[in-house]
């Protein structure tokens, strides 16, 4: 079972970049789009006369409203310690600048 889901627009840019440019050797990087039945899957494959080596692949699933609020809920959270570590190193850099500067 394979749906049908449209492409996004940059990607007949980068489907043109990919196919155009092809080394002395003949290898391309080639992105594959394999939809499955709620799921995605995106491979950059390298392809030559000999083989086809995938590089990199990602698969991407649909997020329901609980999975999608406990990603975001979750960065947020490290988003703040990193503020919070930050302010604190900023204000240890300005006593000591002033200590300094005394």
């Amino acid at each position: 079972l394979s749906t049908s889901k449209p492409k996004p627009a940059a990607w007949d840019s980068l489907d043109d970049e990919a196919s155009s440019e092809k080394s002395s050797a003949e290898k391309a990087a080639i992105k594959e789009l394999f939809p499955l039945v709620g799921t995605s899957v995106v491979g950059i494959v390298e392809t030559n006369q000999f083989k086809h080596l995938c590089h990199i692949s990602m698969k991407f699933q649909p997020g329901n409203d609980t999975r999608i609020k406990e990603y975001l809920s979750q960065r947020l959270s490290e988003v703040r310690a990193a503020n919070s570590v930050l302010t604190s190193q900023l204000g240890q850099s300005r006593e000591n600048v002033a200590q300094l500067s005394s």
